[in-house]
């Protein structure tokens, strides 16, 4: 992973921390995460929130109108470990 790619990751779980309980459309991150990272594309974004659900940082449903996402134990200790 290199340093953007971890700037998105700790933007995107920062974002749904901030959620607490509550699952987020795909849409409302990358629009959060877009504030937090210049010139964000919404490839680079799909990417690492298929990588973070992949490492399983991320709890993923799909809702009504698309996939949700909320933060779980394992994404909690990430961000704990990266010290944010």
């Amino acid at each position: 992973m290199n340093d953007r790619e971890e700037l998105i990751l700790k933007a995107l779980l920062r974002c749904l921390k901030e959620s607490g309980d509550y699952f987020t459309r795909s849409s409302h991150l990358l629009a959060e995460v877009g504030q937090k990272v210049p010139r964000l594309l919404a490839t680079e974004f799909d990417d690492i929130l298929a990588d973070a659900e992949g490492k399983r940082l991320v709890t993923a449903v799909q809702g009504h109108r698309g996939p949700e996402y909320k933060i779980n134990k394992n994404g909690l200790g990430w961000l704990s470990d990266a010290n944010l």
